[in-house]
């Protein structure tokens, strides 16, 4: 990660270094990985612990204002017919409304943004997982500690692989997955377009 990034933060948050962590943390994409990471560099020079706390303190406080945000968006109606294919897809992999209790629905959808926050990688962090809780219909204070809980996990293991492979390597690693998320991301996104178009026309 290029160290002018760091020097944009740091002259945003006034030079207070747990802001500018802070501040990374809750950029989509960069979120609780790419705050970690920039903790660790030397014009931060946080230790592990310090990295993995203003991370995860960063990139969860985010969860609420967007939550509330995409409740607007989701009455304009530009958004509706997204929001409703969205939906459709979400409760296919999180949930199982048809074959389950209420209690038990709301667990599967509950522990599935937990889980899904959880994985350390690219496109699974709090942003994805409040926009999947939402369609999902979780309220804002489940949507909020599944994602706390979950981006604990996954900064536990992000700081775990820091530690092992090196920041380095790891911010290496991070940018490959990265790439091949994003393409596999924008593939599916052509075929979901795809597959709409042949059945508007059918």
């Amino acid at each position: 990660m290029n160290d002018w990034l760091i020097e944009v933060a740091l002259k945003i948050t006034f030079g207070v270094k747990t802001l500018a962590v802070m501040l990374f943390s809750m950029i989509p994409m960069f979120e609780l990985k790419g705050g970690i990471l920039i903790a660790l560099k030397p014009k931060i020079g946080f230790n592990y612990g310090q990295a993995f706390l203003w991370g995860w303190l960063g990139s969860t406080v985010i969860c609420i204002p967007l939550y509330f945000l995409l409740t607007l968006l989701f009455k304009w109606k530009p958004f509706a017919r997204v929001e409703t294919l969205a939906r459709n897809k979400a409760k296919k992999l999180f949930s199982k409304s048809g074959q389950a209790s209420p209690k038990k629905d709301f667990t599967n959808k509950f522990l599935g943004v937990l889980a899904f926050v959880a994985i350390p990688v690219p496109f699974t962090g709090v942003w994805t997982g409040t926009v999947i809780a939402k369609l999902l219909g979780l309220k804002w204070y489940w949507t909020a500690l599944a994602c706390a809980i979950g981006n604990a996990i996954a900064g536990g293991l992000i700081v775990l692989l820091a530690y092992l492979m090196g920041p380095k390597n790891l911010d290496l690693l991070l940018w490959i997955l990265f790439t091949l998320v994003a393409l596999a991301l924008a593939y599916t996104l052509y075929r979901l377009a795809r597959t709409n178009e042949v059945q508007e026309t059918k």
